[in-house]
């Protein structure tokens, strides 16, 4: 192969007369991708840095903070006197409307 690049259209360097996009471009776009992927890869390692406290210092303010939230008030809290209050349900305007009424057999029901 020369040394200089071969346009995709030019006949291909391997001398077989096809052009090199017929012919071995994709080949080198395929080890050029390769080169690429093995070079790209890199191996990340990490360190636990500390800054020289121990595990009961970091643990030390979680259980305060635990501690700051009062769970047994907090539905009164959020919600307050709500609920306490038992609801009703709602009173109907026309109470003749609910009622079933016995109909004769031989009568068809509306």
């Amino acid at each position: 192969m020369s040394s200089e690049k071969a346009g995709r259209n030019d006949p291909c360097p391997c001398g077989l007369g096809k052009k090199y996009k017929n012919c071995c471009m994709q080949k080198e776009q395929q080890k050029n991708r390769t080169q690429v992927t093995s070079l790209g890869k890199r191996k990340f390692t990490a360190k636990i840095l500390s800054s020289g406290g121990t595990q009961k210092s970091v643990e030390q303010p979680q259980e305060q903070q635990k501690a700051a939230i009062d769970y047994s008030t907090l539905m009164e809290r959020s919600f307050g006197n709500a609920i306490h209050n038992e609801e009703k349900p709602p009173i109907p305007s026309n109470f003749d409307q609910y009622l079933i009424k016995k109909s004769d057999s031989n009568s068809p029901t509306s």
